[in-house]
């Protein structure tokens, strides 16, 4: 049995909860709205595939401005891992360092 999930909805809850910039955000809003009014809904493959990118950018900003690091990124995790972002950051591989 498949459950929907509201993807636009789990967008705006991840946003509230983790560091991001604000353009980010805006930017796949905005390419939901574009779903939106061409006939789709929040529940569409689509706005699955724009909340895997956003969530992954969220991720990936976070790596870029130090908030997290030991890790390679695993750019094969579907939206559906993203929806317990702790557990996403957790599924990337460890960096493994020769120091």
């Amino acid at each position: 049995m498949m459950t929907n999930i509201a993807w636009a909805n789990q967008m705006l809850k991840l946003a509230a909860s983790e560091v991001h910039p604000d353009w980010l955000l805006e930017c796949y809003k905005n390419q939901m709205r574009v779903v939106i009014a061409h006939g789709g809904n929040q529940y569409d493959d689509d706005c699955r595939e724009i909340y895997r990118q956003f969530a992954m950018m969220v991720l990936l900003n976070q790596y870029h401005e130090g908030f997290i690091s030991g890790f390679e990124w695993n750019p094969d995790l579907e939206a559906e891992d993203y929806l317990d972002f702790k557990a996403a950051i957790a599924k990337q591989k460890k960096k493994v360092t020769d120091r």
